[in-house]
């Protein structure tokens, strides 16, 4: 699996990685138990900190996206359609209930973001 991580993103580092290997199991480019790069290997290609691959690697397996076998490597966790879409969905949640929060604060409601995203829903049909 290829990643690429940019250092003018303002998301983390670890968070571009984690999101990357999200990406590649939910599109199907990683399969379950496919060995993951040792983390001293993928920070070696990324050309990050060990710290940085470790956060995201330890966030990938709380999530179970990963699993860990001691002696013998990372890999990716055989999980189900459904369980990817249920935590794509609790992602998707603490996101809006943030984006609710913040925008609170300038007097931006809940209508007017589902207004935003009709508007957007209808841009892409």
């Amino acid at each position: 699996m290829y990643i690429s991580i940019s250092h003018h993103n303002p998301q983390p580092l670890y968070q571009q990685i984690v999101d990357q290997f999200k990406e590649g199991i939910a599109d199907g480019r990683l399969s379950p138990n496919t060995p993951v790069p040792s983390i001293r290997v993928l920070a070696k290609e990324l050309r990050v900190s060990v710290i940085t691959v470790k956060r995201a690697y330890t966030e990938l397996e709380q999530e179970g996206y990963l699993i860990t076998k001691p002696a013998s490597g990372s890999f990716i966790a055989p999980l189900e359609h459904t369980q990817l879409q249920q935590n794509q969905l609790k992602e998707a949640k603490e996101q809006l209930i943030s984006l609710i929060n913040r925008n609170k604060a300038f007097g931006i409601s809940i209508d007017d973001l589902i207004q935003i995203l009709k508007e957007l829903e209808e841009q892409d049909e």
